[in-house]
């Protein structure tokens, strides 16, 4: 059998599933539906939200799939719901062997699904999610910086215990097993954001591989997530997320404390 007759092809692929998670981003949906429809990976589930935008977000979209995919799933919002409610929501109609989430402010390169589904591919069963670089882009699509895209610049493996000390996989880069979010279950409706309290528990069951290249464009840009949700906010929120994994062993609960003290201090000096 030559290698050509080996290569899979499409229909024996595994399904990726995508969810595009929208809110308040007309200015930059079309360029992030645009990056999907790019992809050179094939079989891909499409699944849009719309967290009830005040902008013509939802109509965009409304017009966009009709246009181009006219199969996807469309969760369109009357009330905002939140970020990890929204993901919630958005899982179960999830029926791909792989899951990523991605803003409609960011945008894919042609080949990130490939990639990250061949390092699946090359992994032991063991690896549970796949994370690459990502470049900072500003919200015109300037590049800012480039985080996480030479070898050996974000760890592989069992990283439980360097996720509890820095925040290290960015959400809009990573892909997960969907068997994983079964297992952990859904996002914290409680929590600000969704992605830190989600990747500790992913991290303290699942190995996983960093693949060192800018596979996604993350919009740095005053309506974001991250641009928002930052101070004493953000650290609270961190805080919590650390304060749930208490219990696992001695040397991460030191690890966990030392965190916080240094947080506390952070705090009390500010």
């Amino acid at each position: 059998m030559s290698e050509f007759d080996a290569a899979p092809t499409p229909i024996s692929r595994p399904v990726v599933s995508v969810i595009l998670t929208c809110f308040n981003h007309e200015d930059f949906l079309v360029r992030a539906l645009e990056g999907v429809r790019a992809q050179t990976y094939r079989p891909i589930q499409l699944i849009v939200t719309d967290d009830a935008s005040t902008d013509s977000s939802a109509h965009g979209i409304a017009r966009w799939l009709a246009t181009h995919w006219p199969d996807a799933t469309f969760i369109r919002h009357e009330v905002n719901a939140g970020v990890c409610r929204t993901l919630n929501e958005a899982l179960p109609y999830a029926t791909g062997e792989f899951v990523t989430m991605t803003s409609a402010d960011d945008w894919m390169e042609p080949e990130r699904l490939d990639r990250l589904v061949a390092a699946f591919d090359a992994s032991p069963d063991n690896v549970g999610l796949v994370y690459s670089g990502v470049r900072l882009v500003d919200s015109d699509g300037k590049e800012l910086a480039l985080l996480h895209t030479e070898a050996g610049s974000a760890p592989s493996g069992w990283i439980y215990r360097e996720q509890l000390a820095m925040p290290i996989i960015p959400t809009p880069s990573a892909m997960v097993r969907r068997s994983v979010y079964e297992i952990l279950g859904g996002f914290n409706e409680a929590d600000v954001v969704e992605d830190y309290d989600m990747w500790l528990r992913v991290c303290r069951l699942f190995h996983v591989q960093h693949v060192p290249a800018a596979l996604v464009n993350f919009r740095w840009h005053s309506g974001n997530t991250t641009t928002r949700i930052q101070g004493d906010v953000y650290d609270e929120y961190e805080a919590t997320c650390l304060r749930r994994q208490l219990g696992y062993s001695e040397d991460t609960d030191r690890l966990i404390r030392q965190r916080l003290d240094q947080m506390d201090t952070r705090s009390a000096s500010s």
